[in-house]
């Protein structure tokens, strides 16, 4: 008789649960203790798996965006600088069109500043690194 009682409990906390989307619950009584804990479906998380899928998908744009296109690499480890000095501007803007041979940044490697120059006509789209920070050999610039 009690096991019944407990049977019936346990399936109204559980039916409780379930209307309530609750994941645990506990249910105490002088001489009785029952406590429920249910896994989540995946219909009950949608929301955030639409958000992984939905950054998913931006991260795939991204990439496609980029895809074809060439990047600027840092040949050297060493500081990015954008100008010339502190408070002159950039070599180049964004976006921009430069020509083979022009300056585009500067890496400060062992306090030699080196120029870095467009090895080719191309459109410069986005600055990768922010202006005075350390910047490794490869690392894309722009």
């Amino acid at each position: 008789m009690k096991e019944n009682i407990l049977i019936k409990i346990f399936n109204s906390a559980y039916s409780l649960m379930l209307e309530e989307n609750l994941i645990e619950l506990t249910w105490e009584s002088k001489s009785e203790r029952i406590y429920i804990k249910r896994k989540r479906k995946k219909k009950e998380i949608s929301g955030i798996k639409v958000r992984e899928e939905e950054i998913k998908e931006s991260e795939e744009e991204k990439k496609e965006e980029i895809k074809g296109k060439d990047f600027v690499r840092s040949p050297i480890n060493g500081f990015f600088y954008r100008s010339p000095s502190p408070g002159a501007p950039p070599f180049v803007e964004v976006p921009s069109e430069v020509k083979k041979g022009q300056t585009l940044c500067i890496i400060e490697a062992m306090k030699v500043m080196n120029e870095i120059k467009a090895e080719r006509d191309m459109k410069i789209i986005d600055v990768l690194v922010e202006d005075g920070k350390e910047v490794k050999e490869g690392q894309e610039l722009f």
